[in-house]
């Protein structure tokens, strides 16, 4: 099967840049062999043939910069439906585990507040541990105080704020 070629922005951005550089050094070499001084250190030729070398290595860099993101962007594009169906699937767990487990309501007192920790709590942290795990979060603080936090800020808001039960 032949494989087409899909130019990204960063790619013809690139390609822009070159074809700019291009015409700016053939312009400017064209206008130095018209003009009476020879000397490139005294022609008014000289600075568009510098920002043509600077326009041309920026274009350079922007053409692999997109390359490397067409090429990242297939090698995602292969993987992303299993990724998606795996993520689907922990959060069909997430409810399932929401619904049959029961967790008595335990008070935890921390530096004289009293948080109540109940099953959603509990389910939420896990849920969001393994998810982060899966993603590929390794910042252990990070890792430990998102899940925490979150779980949290949610029961405080639905159970105090917005009265609401939760499972």
């Amino acid at each position: 099967m032949k494989k087409k070629c899909v130019l990204n922005n960063a790619m013809q951005e690139g390609i822009f840049f070159l074809l700019l550089s291009g015409w700016l050094l053939w312009y400017s070499l064209d206008a130095y062999g018209k003009s009476y001084i020879k000397d490139w250190a005294q022609s008014p030729s000289l600075f568009p043939v510098l920002v043509s070398g600077l326009l041309a290595l920026f274009g350079v860099i922007i053409l692999r910069q997109g390359l490397a993101q067409r090429d990242a962007a297939a090698e995602k594009k292969r993987t992303q439906p299993l990724q998606v169906l795996i993520i689907l699937g922990m959060a069909l767990a997430y409810y399932f585990a929401l619904s049959v487990i029961s967790l008595p309501y335990m008070a935890v007192t921390i530096s004289g507040l009293t948080f109540s920790v109940s099953t959603f709590e509990v389910v939420t942290i896990v849920y969001l541990m393994v998810m982060m795990a899966y993603l590929g979060v390794r910042n252990k603080l990070a890792f430990t105080l998102v899940p925490v936090c979150s779980s949290a800020a949610l029961s405080v808001i639905f159970r105090t704020m917005l009265r609401v039960l939760l499972p």
